[in-house]
């Protein structure tokens, strides 16, 4: 059933027509997942969301899940994953960046290998689209697996109102997580790491999060402001199965930004088996109406 919010409603159809193209959400999947079979049993899964960075810069958070790796034989030695980025595209070069996570501690072994090793990092990119090749090897057994992710990043300073890729993480995320920064640690109501995962079942929570910034031409931030966020599950054909609203309170964010980091959790229990669109949308309430949105889509399936 669908919640009541007539004024909100309102104005996300309204503002949604009017939206720049560049911050227009984007139906396409956004995670890149190989096949298995050709690659010795090993699965990988990158995604991307584009945060605010310094400047025209987007701190890009990068995800690569690796799913097939067998635990820790009890004695075995020295043994680690390592992961290999490799950008193109853009309009200047980005250095290659090697990544290394020890799968030998206790933290890292046994069973927790067996439900996919995650890793979380972060690449400074100038707007542009580009190609991202994740390269995932196993010293312990000598795999490796690859996959070329797209991502596009766009400046989000010309925007009064802008808003981060959407991160999506659900209460049956499992395995091991490495990250290079704490905030990407976990998400909050859950308390799960960001994830790869698009199809969930019906008896899983599910939460995701964004952040929206604010931008002012003086080039000063206000504080206290509000922003309106709206969150929705939509069927591919339109249909709003659920939604509802976040008046949230912008404020200083790491790194010198301003804004409101949204986080929610989308009820699935009842949705019927298919696929879906999760969407996030936000409005200024003062001066110059504008509105962003981006969203993901996703599939559910029934409980087990």
């Amino acid at each position: 059933m669908v919640r009541s919010m007539p004024t909100l409603i309102r104005q996300f159809v309204a503002f949604a027509l009017v939206v720049p193209s560049a911050l227009s959400a984007q139906s396409v999947p956004d995670v890149t997942t190989t096949d298995p079979r050709p690659n010795g049993g090993l699965t990988l899964a990158v995604f991307a969301a584009p945060y605010q960075g310094t400047g025209s810069l987007a701190s890009v958070l990068l995800g690569a899940e690796l799913h097939g790796l067998p635990g820790r034989p009890a004695g075995a030695g020295a043994r680690r994953l390592e992961l290999r980025y490799a950008v193109t595209g853009g309009p200047s070069r980005i250095p290659d960046r090697t990544v290394s996570v020890s799968l030998t501690d206790t933290a890292a072994g046994g069973p927790e290998l067996e439900r996919g090793v995650r890793v979380l990092t972060r690449l400074s990119m100038p707007p542009g689209t580009y190609g991202v090749r994740v390269t995932a090897r196993d010293t312990g057994s000598s795999r490796s697996v690859s996959a070329v992710h797209d991502v596009e990043v766009i400046d989000l300073r010309p925007f009064s109102i802008a808003m981060s890729g959407l991160v999506l993480t659900s209460s049956a995320v499992e395995g091991y997580t490495h990250v290079e920064s704490d905030e990407d640690r976990v998400l909050p109501i859950l308390l799960r790491p960001p994830a790869a995962r698009r199809r969930f079942a019906q008896s899983e929570r599910l939460e995701v999060q964004a952040e929206i910034y604010e931008q002012w031409a003086n080039g000063e931030a206000e504080f206290d402001q509000q922003i309106n966020v709206v969150t929705r599950l939509r069927a591919l054909d339109g249909r709003v199965l659920w939604e509802t609203s976040d008046l949230g309170t912008s404020e200083a964010l790491s790194g010198d930004r301003f804004g409101y980091i949204h986080s929610t959790l989308v009820p699935i229990r009842d949705v019927p088996p298919g696929q879906y669109i999760v969407q996030v949308g936000a409005e200024t309430m003062y001066g110059v109406p504008t509105f962003v949105s981006r969203e993901v889509p996703i599939t559910i399936v029934a409980a087990p």
